[in-house]
């Protein structure tokens, strides 16, 4: 059964308060020696669950999947929501429901490289990075395709 991605007010809320409460945990006063990192990295996966299914797999995905420092991993993470509010709602309904039976599968996905990889690329096609769609989405279902034949 495929995935039901949220409505846009939803997201836009969820996303919203992602974002509010992770500057919260990140604004309060920190006393002694206490790594900045941590404080991040504990901001960015103690407010992950705000985020509605699949946006909170795709963020931990975005996260995990970047080279750098926990400031620039939250950073990445934000701006691809941002990028997401942008492209506005009628990029998401016209994509996000498309996306719903191969998110679905790849969240059941036990290999997790395959699975943040894979939705590395959903989160690219949600972003607007491809001018067809269709041929993502086909790539994706071939991938999978290709899987379970072995």
């Amino acid at each position: 059964m495929p995935l039901e991605y949220p409505p846009w007010s939803t997201l836009l809320e969820k996303e919203r308060i992602f974002e509010k409460e992770v500057n919260n945990k990140l604004s309060k006063p920190v006393t002694g020696q206490v790594d900045k990192h941590k404080i991040t990295e504990s901001a960015f996966r103690t407010s992950l669950h705000i985020l509605p299914v699949p946006f909170d797999a795709i963020a931990e995905s975005i996260y995990d999947g970047v080279d750098g420092y926990e400031r620039e991993k939250l950073s990445e993470v934000k701006n691809f929501l941002h990028t997401l509010t942008k492209k506005g709602e009628k990029h998401y309904a016209s994509t996000a429901p498309r996306l719903g039976g191969i998110t679905s599968d790849v969240l059941k996905l036990k290999n997790e490289t395959a699975k943040k990889s894979t939705l590395l690329y959903v989160r690219d096609i949600l972003a607007g990075k491809y001018a067809d769609v269709d041929q993502q989405i086909y790539r994706i279902t071939k991938a999978q395709e290709d899987l379970t034949d072995y």
